[in-house]
């Protein structure tokens, strides 16, 4: 199934919308283009075991520059082609400035689960798949009877495109769905955990709206009077509703900042919590090692003989030496990246 487009109209361009994906477009085609891509993703990419280990803010700024970076076209063309179908309603809904705040929050969250799911990882994790994520949950409460327009490729024989208008909560359900089965099958290269956390905070930050007094109504995308919140137009208005709106616009925002802030630190407190758990947990078991070898066998001593001077020079039986690069942490120039 391919998905092509929907039917939910806007009132405002969205122009945030467009931006990212202008920027995303040009960074990763600046980065296959002109610079050594496994450098730049190595380097500007989540890593968990780098990122729990160096608390400093050039990690922290990772988890927004990795929303920007890409594994490839294909990664790029398949998310910048969600973004551009489901993100502008979002954007109408709430707003450039909260949609922005919305999407950083989003992708930021994302990125936390993931290094969380394996915070010992060296794999560098890129993409903006958790931050759309997070603005597919929000269309899904939104926008749920909202019709999707696919195409399933049953008159592919005939050389002809029929497309079929589907709810768009079969659509975005479907599509959780499959990202919670991958994630509990654990197919690796993808981050199914920033795009299961991702999900969940764009509905999070919806159901915070509501519980703000926002009239959320189906398809109301039309409706919208001013950025943050529904309220008529007409000179009949009176002062205390005029006063009472501006409050609410004024408090939804900072609602949104501070919801941001809450999620991200929360996130990242539990996620080093749990990354000093397991470090302390290696370390004591590695002492407990060195304090009790294994006994030596004190009944039949095996003799062999000596290893001739051409044998002693090979590599040790036990594993393969490591090199220079893998001893300084550095990873191997082909390096795999995790998806999301």
């Amino acid at each position: 199934m391919l998905i092509v487009g929907d039917d939910n109209e806007t009132r405002r361009f969205p122009i945030v919308n467009i931006t990212v994906i202008a920027i995303c477009t040009l960074i990763t085609i600046w980065t296959y283009v002109s610079l050594n891509a496994e450098t730049v993703i190595k380097m500007h990419g989540c890593v968990p075991a780098r990122f729990f280990s160096h608390q400093n803010m050039s990690e922290y700024l990772t988890l927004i520059s990795s929303m920007f970076l890409h594994a490839g076209f294909i990664h790029l063309v398949g998310n910048m082609w969600y973004l551009y179908i489901f993100g502008d309603n979002i954007e109408d809904h709430f707003g450039h400035f909260n949609y922005a705040a919305f999407y950083v929050t989003c992708g930021i969250v994302s990125g936390l689960a993931q290094m969380g799911s394996e915070p010992g990882s060296l794999l560098p994790s890129v993409g903006a798949s958790g931050a759309i994520a997070g603005v597919l949950g929000a269309y899904l409460v939104l926008y749920p009877h909202a019709r999707v327009k696919t195409w399933w490729g049953d008159d592919s024989l005939f050389f002809a495109f029929r497309s079929y208008m589907v709810p768009s909560w079969i659509v975005i359900g479907g599509w959780f769905a499959l990202q919670y089965i991958c994630m509990n099958a654990k197919i690796p290269g993808i981050g199914w955990h920033a795009h299961i956390f991702g999900f969940l905070t764009g509905i999070v930050i919806v159901g915070v709206y509501r519980i703000c007094g926002e009239k959320c109504s189906d398809n109301d995308s039309a409706s919208h009077m001013g950025n943050f919140a529904h309220y008529p137009s007409s000179s009949s208005t009176s002062s205390s509703n005029q006063t009472h709106g501006a409050a609410v616009s004024i408090a939804k925002p900072v609602t949104v900042i501070l919801l941001s802030g809450a999620l991200v630190f929360g996130g990242t407190f539990y996620l080093m919590e749990r990354a000093s758990g397991k470090t302390a947990a290696i370390s004591k078991a590695t002492a407990t090692t060195a304090e009790h070898p294994a006994s030596k066998a004190s009944t039949t001593t095996i003799q062999t003989p000596p290893l001739s001077s051409a044998k002693s020079k090979k590599r040790p039986a036990h594993g393969v030496v490591p090199t220079r690069r893998a001893m300084h942490g550095i990873a191997p120039t082909r390096q795999k990246t995790s998806h999301r």
